[in-house]
């Protein structure tokens, strides 16, 4: 494959496969599992996407305030990558306000393709003497090399600054280099100022799980009764932003790390009674409870959260459908029956891109309870 972007040209060549098998030991029970070599080229966006100034969150910088005069080390780096003399002997660096600073965004045209490699075995059982009962359970891991990926503004300070990951306190280190201090030693005000965390390819993925599903029905008088349970717990959710950097389990975790929430456990239950033109379903929706990560892999100070966790959701969804004639189906609903709020942990919790409206509407649900209606024809 080959691309090229104004004088920049790409060129890289990739092989996948996938080896697979099921066998039935006994009627009722498929045994099956699965190995893929797979790959993500890179997008048009990730190539192309061109430098540009945005908002990002910081914990915490090495060269704020009092944290320069940690060591002797930290503030010869600090003045090393555009900390002022005066700034620096006095201490009063700005960095960081209501956990934001300036970054930039943006993508490369020189990115690789990421490489995956994923496993995967389990069973069906479908018993022969409930014959309307079917089970299913699934392990899988898939680990992610070469991912293209926006190293955080705290992993790239980090990165830079502490000793573990920049031995030699280089201020040639690369992520120091991503590192654009303005006048007073600060990374906000004018946007010439930030920390880029434009994509690159740097980073490991590594997710592990279970599958599960289950599904039951029963006649009862002149209806039907079914029961239906999908849902996938995870063992692990490791992150790394650079082979030198930590890893970082984010499996229950949601903060400036793990940027978007990861809670351990999500599944979907339904419930459906169906008689004759007649179909009512309450689904419950469950989405597992998260603690801000910087309390589980910095040991940070809870009073510095207003929330420390966000509490387990439950959202029920009731709908029907009633069949008039061959033609006309009509069918309304409500969704979040109950009306729950989301959680509101605040602008410090997670990624700027991802907490819209100090909550995370990908995940949870920001509007309450919602009533539709709808109306089809077959002709």
């Amino acid at each position: 494959y080959t691309n090229q972007v104004g004088n920049i040209k790409n060129d890289f060549e990739e092989t996948t496969f996938k080896l697979g098998g099921e066998w039935m030991p006994v009627n009722g029970l498929r045994l099956r599992g699965m190995f893929q070599r797979a790959t993500r080229a890179p997008s048009l966006y990730e190539i192309g996407f061109p430098r540009t100034p945005s908002t990002g969150d910081l914990d915490r910088d090495p060269c704020e305030g009092d944290n320069i005069n940690d060591s002797a080390a930290i503030k010869d780096l600090c003045i090393a990558t555009g900390v002022p003399q005066a700034n620096a002997d006095a201490a009063n660096v700005l960095s960081i306000i209501v956990g934001q600073i300036n970054n930039f965004v943006g993508g490369k045209p020189t990115l690789q393709p990421e490489e995956a490699d994923t496993i995967t075995y389990g069973f069906v059982w479908t018993p022969e003497f409930l014959d309307r009962l079917t089970l299913s359970v699934d392990y899988y891991s898939i680990d992610i090399d070469n991912v293209i990926t926006e190293v955080s503004e705290q992993n790239t300070v980090d990165a830079c600054y502490e000793v573990s990951n920049n031995p030699t306190q280089d201020p040639n280190n690369i992520f120091c280099q991503q590192i654009y201090r303005n006048q007073f030693g600060g990374v906000t005000g004018p946007k010439a100022f930030g920390v880029d965390i434009s994509r690159i390819n740097a980073g490991f993925l590594k997710v592990e799980g279970v599958d599960f599903a289950a599904a039951y029905g029963w006649d009862i008088g002149s209806g039907v009764l079914d029961l239906d349970l999908v849902g996938t717990y995870i063992l692990d959710n490791t992150q790394q932003d650079a082979s030198f950097l930590p890893e970082f389990d984010c499996s229950g975790l949601l903060g400036n790390t793990c940027l978007r929430p990861s809670p351990e456990l999500v599944f979907i239950q339904t419930t459906r009674w169906t008689q004759g033109p007649v179909s009512v379903q309450l689904v419950w929706d469950y989405i597992d409870e998260v603690t801000q990560d910087s309390l589980v892999l910095s040991g940070g100070d809870p009073d510095n959260f207003a929330l420390t966790k966000l509490d387990t959701q439950h959202y029920f969804h009731l709908s029907g459908t009633y069949e008039i004639n061959d033609t006309w189906t009509v069918r309304a609903g409500i969704d979040n029956l109950l009306d729950e709020d989301p959680p509101i942990p605040g602008n410090d919790w997670g990624g700027t891109l991802e907490n819209s409206g100090n909550t995370f509407p990908a995940t949870y649900d920001p509007l309450g309870r919602k009533y539709w209606f709808g109306m089809k024809a077959r002709f």
